[in-house]
């Protein structure tokens, strides 16, 4: 039987799947986690490293992980009910409830070499996106021009990073980022019109760094990144739509893990996501932003060894919706609405180098109805929401 003798083949094949859409978000636009162990405790983790995806959630844990490589495929199927009310001049309201259900990919590929109390890491991740096709306009002026129905965005990332034990239990880690995003959408501006883009894919590059720490005691673990704003380019063609490039917000992660007993490892994690702080999330609609809210999020999660060779993870999460009462009529082209997330997760170790992964997600319809705050009021009533499933299937090989 062949080995492969370097893990960066299968890193570097895999990103040949990352032109695939990757899309709809969890925490905003924003994935919930990157590969099925981190999905299978909801994201939670921070304070337990398990595998080299840990590289987007805490790089300062990759010191405890064997070298290895690890790939993963997220299969999200996202529905989203859009319900314009209101102005019949200004909402779509001829047309009854707008649905969407998409299937769509988002893939990952990461790779640690861990040695003498050190690790680089390198990957591949998805890391945010949204994706709608309705089967009418939001608008009475885009029903009737047949446009302001589509809108789609992807952030993918880079990263590179480099941690070190300080102590024999504390360590701390490095990580620079690139970020590529590409947006196309036909939706109405503030002129009323059709934007300047007109469906056309438009890219943009940047980056950022993450600073992190990982403490580890026998029984009990803490664990902190913090992420910088990613700055970004600005868009060309859609210049019109938003209030400035798509830069993606900082985050704050912090965690505890906690080994009551030798096979049994809870954890508690808490998120707080800036989006206030970026224009085109934070701003109000006036000003060509989003007029997103920040979001804390809570996370319950625990991992469980079953057997020597299988590990079972489950856990909830809850992080109250960027999009509150007043623009639920602007963001019916980014419906980004669930709050509370159940997850449950299987791992099972075939022999001493490889493993086969799995999680499950399911993100809880969440609606949220306009007051009246946007459109000059003459949207109220217009009710958004969302509801998500997730399998996410994964392979990991230790050298």
């Amino acid at each position: 039987m062949y080995h492969f003798r370097h893990p960066l083949p299968l890193v570097l094949a895999w990103t040949t799947v990352l032109g695939l859409p990757a899309l709809t978000g969890a925490e905003g636009t924003r994935l919930i986690g990157t590969g099925p162990v981190q999905v299978g405790t909801a994201g939670a983790g921070v304070a337990s490293p398990q595998n080299s995806s840990w590289l987007s959630l805490n790089p300062a844990g990759l010191v405890d992980v064997s070298s290895r490589v690890d790939v993963s495929t997220d299969i999200i199927n996202g529905r989203v009910e859009v319900t314009p009310r209101g102005n019949p001049a200004v909402a779509n309201t001829s047309d009854g409830t707008l649905d969407d259900s998409v299937i769509v990919l988002a893939p990952a590929a990461t790779w640690v070499k861990s040695w003498d109390g050190q690790a680089i890491g390198f990957g591949f991740y998805t890391l945010s996106g949204l994706a709608m096709d309705l089967p009418g306009g939001r608008s009475a002026l885009g029903d009737a021009g047949g446009y302001d129905n589509h809108a789609e965005v992807r952030t993918m990332a880079t990263s590179l990073a480099y941690a070190r034990k300080l102590t024999d239990g504390l360590s701390v880690a490095l990580a620079a980022n690139l970020i590529y995003s590409d947006i196309s959408s036909n939706s109405l501006n503030l002129q009323f019109q059709e934007t300047a883009g007109a469906d056309e894919v438009d890219r943009a590059f940047g980056g950022g760094f993450s600073l992190s720490l990982y403490q580890r005691w026998e029984q009990v673990s803490l664990g902190a990144n913090y992420t910088s704003r990613q700055w970004m380019q600005s868009w060309d063609k859609y210049a019109d739509l938003y209030a400035g490039p798509p830069d993606q917000p900082p985050v704050l992660h912090l965690g505890i893990a906690w080994r009551p007993l030798p096979w049994l490892e809870p954890m508690l994690d808490y998120k707080w996501i800036d989006w206030d702080s970026v224009a085109t999330f934070g701003n109000d609609i006036e000003d060509k932003g989003l007029g997103w809210r920040d979001q804390h999020i809570v996370k319950l999660a625990c991992n469980a060894k079953m057997r020597d060779n299988l590990v079972l993870r489950a856990g909830v999460s809850y992080g109250r919706s960027p999009i509150d009462e007043s623009v639920a009529f602007a963001n019916a082209l980014s419906v980004l609405t669930t709050e509370w997330h159940a997850t449950l997760g299987l791992g099972w170790q075939m022999n001493k180098e490889w493993d086969v992964q799995f999680a499950y997600l399911h993100g809880f319809k969440n609606e949220v109805t306009d007051n009246g705050g946007d459109a000059g009021g003459q949207a109220e009533g217009t009710t958004i929401g969302l509801e998500v499933d997730s399998v996410i299937l994964g392979v990991g090989w230790r050298y």
